[in-house]
């Protein structure tokens, strides 16, 4: 550090991750910088960083001894400050304490310790002056003997002139310093002088350290004493002695060892474990000491046990020690003699290539060759496991059972090479009455070789290699009896296997056939008619494939039904079961007597009574296929319909999935047509409707506002409907689309296209009574207030319509499920024997995902929502039918009543041609919403796949009165006709003038 990196914040670097503040903060140079570091307050352990503020004070990261050190700016220099000079005078004589300068030399030199204090922080100049050469220490705190250097700041030799010692540093007050005046040279005794210069008095008192040996502890190891594991990845083979410390004064403490042997220390906390031999370890060193003998330094606390751990550097070494403790009072050192014994158990095999082979991870190659071992234990407790092998191992360790399809299934712990030479350790607990699997394999794919497993713990482990093979060997035939393993598909043959174990153990079940077999393992029986019932486990399809394989835990007291089918239906062929085990299983083929009493399938079943009918007779020759079309989903995510259809419900089965709209079926490139000119005509009728209507002499009366609103709510519901085809057609296709999207459109797509057709419908309604009230009052009709009642009527009415349908959305949701789906293609089958593959022309077995948007209600709102339903469908229809016949026989009787000339049905005549505009319309209007009437009310269970066509008719002719408003209502009357050709002729003047 420079002289401008205190003050100017400048360049600011530390020499082997420590740094001294007394001695460098005020030195115009490094010489007085240690790189020794420690933890007292005036040292640093790995600092990493270090800032500045705005009056040159040094904040350092002290990362080591986890805080941050403040390092204050001293700006007197002893150099330039005031000069107060404090002198201390004594004699080195053959009577002072010795010590040894260097580790493991003879202790020959004479040194005096002196207590330093200082009434005024700051820098201080500290000269020795002696006819004999000097040499000098200080150190914060306190001062060991045995080791001078500790917790020193600074030791300084022989730098002023007459080699005598000179110190430059900043002295704190309320600090504790100790100054350790020897000499160069040993056995060196005389006066001396220490001259202090500063800017205050320096206070010298000379203390007597207190610090010699404090205990001799001598033992020896031998063979009788325990082994351990002194580094874990090694067998048990380090004798040990365990010495419990109990200390009566906290202070720093020594303990070293005297021996021929090379010895190695280790000092715990609290207890030592055996078993866990880095669990509470505070500090261990077998180079520190001299001869190849540990020296460990450490503050011990009272009120707290420590154990000290005497072994050795190489294994399998005995002989006599002493354990030497230094330290400033009485210790105490007791042998443990009631550590637990340790146990060691082995288990030797190898990887070869007729070993198993499995994924290490899922849906990867099948090419690491494994070996799984069943392990037991008689004592609870902690236990290492540790490989030895020339090949790279890896060590996983299961609760209960392996399964080879799913490797992270049941794990417990794994490791990879926590030892030398890329071997794996395991240190875990293990519990008596329980199972667990040792899987041994390889870092890298297709690597054989011997490896050998080394355990150690409170007792012994017993290993048992899964590898024991029992085969069966079958065929399924056209005599073989058949059930239907799959909903709807009744031709699964299947062979039934009682299995009896006399060992609890794990087995595993693989199979070897030039035919796709499926297995299910049950508990006690099996029942064709509910195969879910007491079923075990079953085989497995993942990662876009089929495994037969899978894995049981089978107990000795209970009998056990393997059931063997096929994985499609129709199948036949001979078969081979390979099951692999810690024991020899006991396999016994049953036939599985079908009650006949029962008729059916899993899914559907009846029980007969007495009688034969002329059903019974025919059964076998017709097959029926039902399904319950109410309920849609799975068997955890299904919904049961209820009434009405939707354009989601008509085009659910129709669309091709991840299939462009080139290649989606005849009905849906129609359906995406007669949308287009659905939405086409609707534009242009909603366009011409709005120039006639937009005039205001037609809006002086209701009907004209009515018709208004009604173009503008025909465009809305004609473009709704268009998002709406659009939405369910890419949704179904792209199964990716983000749900959020699919739960907004759930919510609102649906709903605002029926407030549209609603208020569409109604305001039609309007018009009809509207002008059944203008004939019935004839020239008494007030014009203003028919325009007044509109007006507010158009306002309304589609807040009155978004009332009564509000509770749609809030119960509106997305279901989500999977289905079983069957593709026929080429299936490329590995045996397991030949290796050689193998075409099998049959079906693809995959689950398929659905996502629907579904409304649940519960049956006080599905009460409300069908009385809503008939509300806004019959209400209308209603007014609309009621006002076309009053317009034409309410008229006919009030006018035959003052012509009476005319008989009755001579008015209705004329009156049907003087108004046929207004019957047309409505007429029109009511045949045309009979569809939608039609399609509300019909039963949800109802198989639309039977008669797409027609219920995709019947829904876009519901929709084709919103696109007729200017033919209906406009082009039979010669007004409205009119009133159109003026709009339009004078929108042309205005184009082109």
């Amino acid at each position: 550090m420079d002289d401008g990196g205190v003050g100017s914040g400048g360049d600011f670097s530390f020499e082997n991750h420590t740094f001294d503040k007394n001695l460098c903060l005020c030195s115009t140079n490094t010489s007085g910088c240690t790189s020794k570091p420690g933890s007292t307050t005036t040292h640093l352990d790995y600092p990493y960083a270090a800032v500045f503020d705005n009056v040159g004070n040094i904040f350092v990261t002290d990362q080591d001894n986890h805080r941050i050190q403040k390092f204050l700016l001293i700006t007197n220099n002893p150099n330039n400050s005031p000069i107060i000079q404090s002198t201390y005078s004594s004699t080195l004589t053959e009577n002072n304490q010795i010590f040894a300068q260097i580790d493991c030399e003879e202790s020959n030199y004479y040194y005096e310790t002196i207590q330093v204090e200082v009434n005024e922080s700051g820098c201080y100049n500290l000269v020795s002056k002696s006819p004999i050469d000097t040499y000098g220490y200080i150190n914060q705190d306190y001062f060991k003997p045995i080791t001078p250097t500790e917790n020193s700041f600074s030791y300084i030799g022989p730098f002023n002139a007459n080699n005598q010692f000179k110190l430059e540093t900043s002295l704190l007050v309320n600090t504790k310093y100790v100054l350790v005046v020897t000499t160069l040279n040993p056995n060196i005794t005389g006066n001396f002088s220490v001259i202090a210069t500063g800017p205050n008095h320096v206070i010298f008192n000379r203390i007597n350290i207190s610090w010699s040996i404090q205990k001799i502890y001598s033992s020896q190891l031998s063979m009788d004493d325990q082994l351990y594991a002194r580094r874990g990845c090694q067998m048990f083979n380090y004798y040990y002695e365990a010495v419990k410390i109990n200390v009566i004064e906290t202070g720093y403490y020594i303990f070293t060892s005297n021996s021929t042997m090379n010895t190695y220390g280790v000092i715990y906390e609290n207890n030592f474990n055996v078993f866990q031999y880095r669990k509470n370890l505070r500090l261990e060193d077998n180079t520190n000491g001299c001869n190849n003998q540990f020296k460990i330094s450490i503050q011990l606390q009272t009120n707290t046990t420590y154990v000290f751990v005497v072994t050795t550097f190489n294994p399998n070494i005995t002989g006599n020690y002493s354990l030497l403790v230094y330290g400033p009072n009485n210790i105490t050192l007791n042998p443990i003699n009631n550590l637990p014994q340790v146990f060691q158990s082995q288990y030797s095999s190898a990887l070869s290539t007729t070993s198993r082979k499995y994924a290490r991870e899922k849906c990867r190659s099948v090419n690491y060759y494994y070996e799984d071992i069943e392990m037991n234990v008689m004592t609870s407790g902690s236990y290492t496991i540790t490989s030895h092998s020339d090949i790279n191992t890896i060590g996983n360790l299961y609760k209960d059972r392996f399964n080879p399809l799913n490797s992270l299934e049941n794990l417990i712990t794994q490791n990879d090479e926590d030892c030398d030479n890329s071997q794996f350790q395991l240190v875990v607990d293990l519990y008596v009455n329980s199972t667990y699997i040792l899987v041994v394999t390889t870092y890298l794919p297709d690597i054989t070789g011997k490896f050998l497993i080394f355990a150690s713990g409170p007792d012994q482990i017993n290993f048992n290699p899964i590898d024991i093979q029992t085969i069966y060997t079958s065929i399924l035939t056209k005599d073989t009896q058949t059930y239907s393993r799959v909903c709807g598909r009744t031709q699964y043959y299947y062979e039934t296997i009682e299995i009896n174990v006399e060992n609890s153990s794990i087995y595993r079940f693989d199979s070897n056939s030039s035919i796709i077999i499926y297995g299910y393992i049950y508990e006690n029986k099996f029942n064709p008619f509910n195969p879910t019932d007491n079923l075990v486990t079953r085989s497995n399809y993942s990662c876009g494939g089929y495994e037969f394989q899978f894995t049981a835990y089978l107990h000795s007291n209970i009998t056990y039904i393997l059931v063997i089918t096929t994985f499609h239906s129709n199948i036949q062929g001979p078969f081979s079961l390979i099951i692999y085990g810690s024991n020899n299983i006991t396999l016994n083929r049953t036939i599985n007597h079908h009650d006949e009493c029962i008729i059916g399938d899993r899914c559907n079943s009846y029980t007969k009574g007495i009688g034969l009918t002329l059903d019974d007779i025919l059964r076998n020759e017709i097959q029926l296929n039902h399904h319950d079309e109410c309920i849609i989903g799975d068997r955890c995510n299904s919904y049961t319909k209820g009434i009405g259809l939707t354009l989601d419900d008509i085009l659910r089965n129709e669309i091709q999935r991840n299939t462009t709209i080139n290649n989606q079926s005849f009905l849906i490139k129609i359906s995406i047509a007669l949308t287009i000119i659905i939405f086409i005509g609707g534009l242009i009728n909603s366009v011409l409707s709005l120039i006639t209507f937009q005039n205001l002499e037609l809006r002086k009366v209701g009907c004209g506002i009515y018709l208004l609103s009604s173009s503008i709510t025909s465009l809305l519901t004609i473009s709704m409907l268009t998002i709406k085809f659009w939405f369910v057609i890419l949704t179904q296709i792209n199964l990716s689309v983000n749900k959020l999207i699919l739960q907004i459109g759930c919510i609102s797509i649906e709903s605002l296209l029926k407030v549209f057709v609603y208020a569409d419908t109604w305001l039609n309604a309007c018009v009809a009574v509207e002008r059944a009230v203008h004939v019935s009052q004839g020239v008494k009709f007030n014009k203003n207030k028919s325009k007044r009642i509109a007006r507010r009527i158009s306002i309304v009415l589609p807040l009155f319509v978004m009332i009564t349908l509000i509770h749609e959305p809030i119960h509106r949701h997305l279901l989500e499920y999977t289905t079983e789906k069957y593709t026929s293609q080429q299936y490329d089958y590995l045996t397991n024997q030949t290796d050689q593959h193998e075409i099998n022309d049959t079906d693809k077995y995959e689950m398929e995902y659905h996502i629907l948007c579904v409304i649940n209600y519960s049956r006080s709102v599905q009460d409300y929502n069908t009385a809503i339903l008939f509300f806004h469908l019959l209400t209308p229809f209603i007014a609309n039918l009621i006002s076309a016949f009053y317009i034409v026989f309410g008229t006919a009787r009030q006018r035959s009543i003052t012509r009476t000339k005319q008989t009755y049905i001579r008015h209705i005549l004329e009156q049907i041609i003087e108004h046929k505009q207004l019957i047309i319309s409505p007429l029109i209007l009511l045949i045309l919403s009979m569809p939608r009437l039609i399609i509300s009310l019909i039963s949800g269970c109802v198989d639309v796949s039977n008669n797409p066509w027609l219920y995709l008719s019947g829904y876009f002719i519901s929709f084709t009165p919103s696109m007729l408003i200017f033919v209906v209502f406009v082009f039979p009357s010669k007004l409205y006709m009119k009133t159109f050709k003026d709009s339009l002729q004078k929108w042309k003047r205005s184009i082109y003038s």
